[in-house]
């Protein structure tokens, strides 16, 4: 099992800064604590803490890159990734910025396409890699994680839809 441990949040005081200031392995029981993994099964749990890998990147990487295909589902550990959209030749808008316990990278994977969006690190960033095999896997173990990440890419759709339109194109994500 590859060991992943939690380092910064930005709410202080609650449970989820006192587990991400630790150095603890992030334990299954981690994991449900958080929206994106909450309905899982114990099981599907134990793998998916299992399966994450954590890689650590400095600022100004390109993690995801539009129009490829997808190889991962990532987990924003610490630190800041921009997602941007090229929407024509030359012209790139920011969609969104992901921050500490967010994921990103998962629509491409659910709908069997290329990469609709970049994404590069603002700052360094510490994530939690889950390979597209692995992700399959848990996918197929519990579907209450798919379920999940439907209704976020649902989300993220209509969000992508507003900011597309002319008058929303250049406000920035927190504007919206």
């Amino acid at each position: 099992p590859r060991v992943a441990t939690l380092s910064t949040c930005s709410r202080s005081g609650d449970w989820m800064t006192r587990t991400m200031n630790s150095t603890q392995p992030l334990s299954p029981d981690m994991l449900g604590k958080y929206d994106y993994f909450s309905g899982m099964s114990d099981t599907a749990l134990t793998e998916l803490a299992d399966r994450l890998e954590v890689i650590e990147l400095p600022a100004g990487t390109v993690i995801v890159q539009q129009d490829t295909p997808p190889d991962a589902f990532y987990f924003v550990r610490q630190g800041e990734v921009e997602v941007t959209k090229e929407i024509a030749p030359g012209k790139i808008t920011r969609i969104a910025v992901v921050s500490n316990g967010r994921g990103f990278g998962e629509v491409a994977l659910l709908t069997y396409s290329h990469r609709s969006c970049s994404v590069t690190a603002m700052t360094p960033v510490t994530l939690y890699r889950l390979a597209k095999q692995d992700f399959d896997d848990i996918i197929i173990m519990d579907t209450a994680f798919m379920g999940t990440l439907v209704k976020q890419a649902g989300t993220d759709a209509r969000y992508n839809r507003i900011k597309n339109l002319k008058p929303f194109a250049m406000l920035e994500p927190e504007k919206m």
